[in-house]
């Protein structure tokens, strides 16, 4: 997947180039605070998932905002953990 510059999700972005590669799960990163989206194409149908990421005492954590398109944009970029302050 290619990159994308830092804090610079949009829907036709999410919409178009966040893809996903049948049988695997990846993670899209928009450098924002640790504010990513998981991209599922394991089973049938594919699924995005906004998720907050970071490293908490040398490991990583990664939690799950909500499902896209249910969450925003906005509202994944204004959970907790994502301030843009």
């Amino acid at each position: 997947m290619a990159r994308k510059q830092a804090g610079t999700f949009t829907k036709d972005y999410i919409e178009n180039s966040c893809v996903g590669i049948p049988g695997k799960r990846i993670f899209c990163r928009d450098g924002l605070n640790g504010l990513g989206l998981a991209i599922d194409a394991r089973g049938e149908k594919l699924s995005k998932t906004f998720i907050f990421e970071t490293m908490l005492h040398g490991q990583n954590l990664r939690l799950n905002i909500g499902k896209y398109p249910t969450w925003t944009i906005e509202d994944a970029q204004g959970a907790p953990g994502n301030s843009r302050h």
